[in-house]
């Protein structure tokens, strides 16, 4: 078995799919922290192959990761050149899912598709049950020394399943069947011979019972016409009694059926009576439907007088929008009213806003003036300021002056020299343009409180004018609204006038309405008294129905009676026609009650005659009397047959003797024959041999490996025990549970690699081995030498070899790692590297 492909989804701690690929891989490590889901890899491939695994057991549903609903495998993997593919599903509720499928190229044939079955074509296919995989290719965690501690039954049976010894076994089994099943053929034939000995006396019995049978069913086929003749005579007096019987039992039934006259009196006169009871109310019926027809002509008149229901539905619609129109247009009238007087004040106050805009517009024109008379007054005074300011400069730097030097202030060179005449004040003109500057600032002052105003002013204006035309709008609507609902009051009027004419529209409405409902009410009380009179009438009616039906039940009666005795009458109503009808009926019924009495008695008769007769001849022929010849006879031929086939089974026993003899000698022989090839497939003999063998080839094999793990310190006995030889100590042989933890793993470790070694020397399909943990145990030396070996185990062959562990030291020694985490929340499984295989 090589490994191809394994993919866990929901499996364990891998609770989103997870795809490891094998394929070109020897040596690889699956490395990560405890709980990273190491060990589930390997759980994951003994679930695909077998549906259990080493630690869980067949309780598996509790492989299902705690998230999830569902855990899925997919195993594929291949034995010689076969590629198969298995797929298990687990789920917490309802049925798994299992399934075997062979792989050519891109298609797959499904080989099984139930658990057992899917398990066992697994079996076959590998050569390897549950245990034997368990023990020798897949050491889980907590293992390794399982094979070495188990006992030598247990040893015996992992070795039959590893080299398929089991097979002698089944042979074994299949001629120990063999032989039990001939040992029970002889026992029959003996059994057979005994009983053809007796079978000589018994055929002379058969025979003679054959001539005694074939007599007696000759002398009852005589017997059989005269029988049956009389029974015919029998049952056809019987028939005859029957129907005089019946004849009689009918008539007694039929006697109690004829009417008296009495009753015939009574019913008629009720009849009569009821029938005029019937006129009268049909005459009050009519005379009240003619006081309705005319209540309907008066209704009629009423409502033409009244222009006709419609008209006053109509009217009275159009009264109630009248009202509401009334009211509409004094409520219309006032918001005009109003809006005409808001219009006004809007009118006045934009009046009164225009006249203060010209106003503040005067004001602003003055001020502006003034304005700009201060402004001219501050310029000249500012001016005359600056000439006398350059006049008393030129005057002191005249001093410092020359023609043709450049002037210190304008740096111009002087041409001339200035005028030496005294300037003017300056301070004087310093205080004017103070003055000017402060009337110039007053005047501005006043400037901007006009402009101020007058924007005041035009705000309001303008406010004014919209207001005012906003007032006349709305004057104008409410105008224009009370014109419409004064048209549709007008309209109202105008059409209530067209249905009711002049006059005040509500009462006019009032007055035929009350016509109307007068002569409704006269139709209603003439209509319950019709209801009431019909009713009468309708029982009148009924009540000489059920008399009527009374009386033609009675000539029902009468005429079914004379029909029954077949006695040719007329019924009818009439007292003195159903008198005599009666009168006949009986006449005829005593009639047929004499003629029912003779047929009895002839019959019972002839039945007595009959039933002696037949006594008779059935006691001549030794029957009972109330024996069924016909029966009797068939029985007696079925007894001649029965009798003529225990002698032709006597003859042919008697004839098959020599066979017998023959098919005896032949068992005896095979009987022998796996006799001894039970006894040489016994556990004593061959198997014996064979599985010691394969145990001294173990121990040998497993012996050279444990002295090359263990540094030559250690070895297995020669004898197949595995016992542990001491080779340092002058080769003392212990017990293998006196080992250490680290030397139990070394030695289960070389068991392991020896029986890998010798299924494959044997041509073996176990092309994969797993080692699952048991490295922490080991000192540095000791895990060399371990790694040492596993390394060998590969180099054998084409191998897979998986190592499981969280030793760090390991991942120095193997190349191809899948490394693996767990997420610090969840706990679920991460895959890092290595899923695929080296980079």
């Amino acid at each position: 078995m090589r490994p191809i492909e394994l993919t866990l989804d929901g499996f364990r701690s891998y609770d989103t799919a997870a795809t490891f690929r094998w394929s070109g891989r020897r040596l690889v490590g699956v490395v990560g922290p405890i709980g990273s889901g190491k060990s589930s890899i390997l759980d994951a491939i003994s679930f695909a192959l077998y549906g259990r695994t080493p630690r869980i057991g067949r309780s598996v549903r509790a492989l299902i990761n705690q998230r999830r609903d569902q855990a899925t495998v997919e195993f594929t993997f291949s034995v010689d050149s076969t590629v198969l593919r298995v797929v298990r599903s687990l789920r917490r509720t309802g049925q798994s899912a299992h399934a075997l499928y062979r792989v050519d190229g891109d298609v797959e044939h499904e080989e099984a598709d139930k658990a057992a079955d899917v398990t066992s074509r697994i079996e076959t296919a590998l050569g390897l049950e549950f245990e034997g995989f368990r023990k020798s290719v897949m050491l889980a965690q907590g293992q390794f020394a399982a094979f070495l501690e188990a006992g030598p039954a247990d040893r015996s049976d992992v070795l039959k399943g590893v080299f398929g010894l089991e097979r002698l076994d089944a042979m074994r089994a299949a001629a120990v069947l063999h032989r039990q099943e001939a040992a029970a053929t002889l026992q029959a034939l003996d059994a057979a011979r005994a009983a053809l000995e007796t079978d000589r006396s018994a055929l002379a019995h058969a025979r003679a019972d054959v001539e005694h049978t074939e007599q007696r069913a000759a002398s009852l086929a005589a017997l059989l016409p005269e029988a049956e003749a009389l029974v015919e005579q029998v049952r056809a007096a019987a028939t005859a009694r029957a129907r005089a019987e019946e004849a009689i039992d009918r008539l007694a039934r039929l006697a109690g059926e004829v009417p008296r006259r009495e009753e015939t009196d009574t019913l008629l006169g009720e009849v009569r009576s009821q029938a005029a009871a019937t006129a009268e109310r049909t005459k009050e019926a009519v005379a009240a439907a003619s006081v309705v027809e005319q209540a309907e002509r008066d209704l009629a008149a009423a409502l033409d007088a009244a222009g006709g229901t419609e008209s006053l539905d109509e009217a009275g619609v159009l009264v109630t929008v009248a009202g509401q129109q009334r009211h509409a247009v004094a409520e219309a009238t006032e918001r005009a009213r109003a809006a005409e007087a808001a219009a006004e004040r809007r009118a006045a106050g934009l009046a009164e806003a225009v006249a203060a805009e010209a106003e503040a517009e005067r004001a602003l024109a003055a001020v502006r003036t003034a304005s700009e008379v201060a402004a001219a007054v501050r310029g000249e005074a500012e001016l005359a300021l600056h000439e006398a300011r350059h006049r008393s400069m030129a005057l002191t730097l005249r001093a410092e002056l020359a023609a043709g030097t450049v002037c210190p202030v304008c740096e111009q060179v002087v041409e001339e020299l200035p005028s030496t005449e005294v300037a003017p004040e300056v301070s004087a003109a310093e205080e004017a343009v103070a003055e000017a500057r402060s009337a110039d600032s007053e005047a501005q002052r006043g400037l901007a409180a006009a402009g101020a105003e007058l924007a005041a002013a035009q705000a309001r204006r303008r406010a004014e004018e919209s207001a005012a035309v906003e007032a006349e709008q709305a004057r104008a609507a409410a105008t224009e609204a009370g014109g419409r609902v004064s048209a549709a009051l007008d309209a109202t009027l105008a059409a209530l006038e067209g249905l009711l004419g002049p006059g005040e529209p509500s009462a006019v409405l009032a007055e035929r309405r009350g016509a109307v409902q007068q002569a409704s009410a006269r139709l209603d009380g003439a209509r319950n008294a019709a209801a009431a009179a019909e009713r009468r009438r309708a029982g009148a009616v009924a009540a000489e129905a059920e008399r009527t039906g009374a009386l033609q039940a009675l000539v029902g009666r009468v005429a079914g009676l004379a029909g029954r005795l077949d006695v040719d009458v007329t019924a009818s109503a009439d007292p003195d026609a159903l008198d005599g009808a009666l009168g006949a009926v009986r006449t005829a019924w005593l009639d047929r009650k004499r003629e029912a009495d003779e047929a009895l008695a002839e019959a019972e008769s002839a039945a007595t005659a009959a039933e002696g007769q037949r006594a008779a001849l059935l006691a001549g022929a030794g029957l009972e009397p109330d024996a069924d010849v016909r029966t009797a006879a068939g029985g007696a031929a079925a007894a001649v047959e029965a009798a003529r086939r225990r002698a032709a089974d006597i003859e042919a026993r008697l004839a098959r003797l020599t066979e017998m003899e023959a098919a005896e000698a032949a068992t005896v022989a095979a009987r022998d024959r796996y006799s001894r090839l039970a006894d040489d497939l016994g556990r004593a003999r061959f198997p014996a041999y064979v599985l010691e063998d394969r145990r001294r080839m173990l121990a040998d094999l497993g012996g050279d490996l444990f002295d090359t793990l263990s540094g030559g310190r250690y070895r297995f006995s020669d004898d197949g025990e595995f016992d542990v030889v001491d080779l340092a100590a002058a080769e003392q042989v212990r017990s293998a549970d006196s080992l250490s933890g680290g030397e139990t793993f070394l030695a289960s470790l070389a068991l392991a690699l020896a029986l890998a070694e010798i299924v494959a020397r044997e041509g073996g399909r176990l092309d994969a081995f797993f080692l699952d943990e048991g490295f922490g145990s080991l000192d540095p030396e000791h895990l060399g030498l371990a790694m040492d070996g596993i390394e060998r185990l590969v180099a054998m062959r084409d191998r897979l070899v998986v190592v499981v562990s969280h030793v760090e030291a390991l991942r120095d020694r193997i190349e191809d790692l899948v490394v693996l985490d767990k997420d610090p929340l969840t706990g679920a499984t991460i895959v890092v590297q290595g899923s695929t295989g080296p980079e």
